[in-house]
């Protein structure tokens, strides 16, 4: 999937410190969906009616991203 330009939206932290978090793609601004676990580093996109873990290099942007957004409070953040 190569790299990944990620710009997180929103994000919700929960208690057991998982993140649900959406953004949007660049070119067809359609959203999409995540949950990250940050205490596992599990990362799943919505993907229709089912989660899809995610793997690789694109699973290390996520989860990287949604870090670094959530850090510098880049992305507005709910808990």
């Amino acid at each position: 999937m190569g790299k990944q330009n990620i710009r997180f939206e929103q994000s919700v932290v929960f208690v057991d410190n998982q993140i649900y978090a959406r953004d949007r793609e660049q070119g067809t601004r359609r959203a999409r969906v995540f949950l990250i676990n940050e205490n596992t580093g599990d990362v799943y996109r919505r993907n229709g009616e089912t989660w899809e873990e995610l793997e690789g290099e694109y699973r290390s942007s996520v989860f990287n991203n949604i870090c670094r957004a959530r850090d510098n409070r880049t992305v507005p953040i709910e808990s």
